[in-house]
């Protein structure tokens, strides 16, 4: 019975997510980019707080999905700088030697400073502090408890959070799925490591997205 409840709420918080995404895509805004950006923060903001909303009904917190201090943040945050140096490097030489994934959905940010400001607002709230709470928080801890809560069962949950996070970045084609899967993969690798705590997978995100978007200001997106 236990475990048909945290299928339900992996199927609750999907249903919302595809709900409130098809329905911020339904609407026509008048191609102004600030609004966009803007609406769609706001949007993925709603989704966090009905997730801790869920948990509240459920009886639980977001503390128990890992959003709680850790027991030390100046090594929390060390440890995040180091992952991301690290991502970020793998991922440069990667796309050196050759690994192509389709990023020209950047291409605008290429020597546009406001679109760059505006975009590096919504990277910190939607994707080093959001992707890291549905991905690695709820949706990993639900999927380990799902499958018993065992070792086994966090080991697997870790592999499908990380497709599953590959698979929502579909839009740099399959390469791109296969890396940004990998980079999921070392988050939740990170996030069991560091005692399920989601502080250092959100540091390590944050600053390799931020790196990626000031990159993308100064040089543009690589060729693929």
């Amino acid at each position: 019975m236990r475990r048909l409840l945290y299928l339900i709420d992996i199927a609750v918080i999907g249903l919302v997510y595809f709900a409130l995404d098809a329905a911020t895509n339904a609407i026509t805004f008048s191609r102004d980019f600030r609004v966009d950006i803007i609406v769609s923060t706001l949007v993925k903001c709603v989704l966090f707080v009905f997730i801790g909303f869920w948990l509240r009904l459920r009886g639980d917190s977001v503390a128990a999905i890992g959003l709680k201090n850790p027991r030390n943040w100046l090594r929390s945050i060390l440890v995040g700088v180091t992952v991301s140096a690290m991502v970020f490097m793998a991922v440069y030489l990667l796309e050196r030697g050759g690994f192509r994934r389709d990023l020209s959905a950047f291409a605008p940010f290429k020597g546009n400073l406001e679109l760059t400001l505006y975009q590096l607002g919504s990277v910190i709230i939607g994707a080093g502090f959001g992707e890291e709470y549905l991905f690695r928080g709820f949706l990993f801890q639900r999927l380990a408890l799902l499958l018993g809560g065992s070792k086994l069962g966090w080991g697997i949950a870790c592999v499908i959070q990380a497709a599953l996070f590959g698979l929502a970045h579909a839009y740099q084609n399959p390469l791109g799925m296969l890396l940004t899967g990998s980079i999921g993969l070392t988050m939740g690798l990170v996030f069991l490591a560091t005692g399920r705590n989601l502080w250092v997978p959100i540091i390590a995100h944050t600053l390799y997205d931020t790196a990626r978007i000031v990159a993308f200001y100064l040089y543009g997106p690589p060729p693929w």
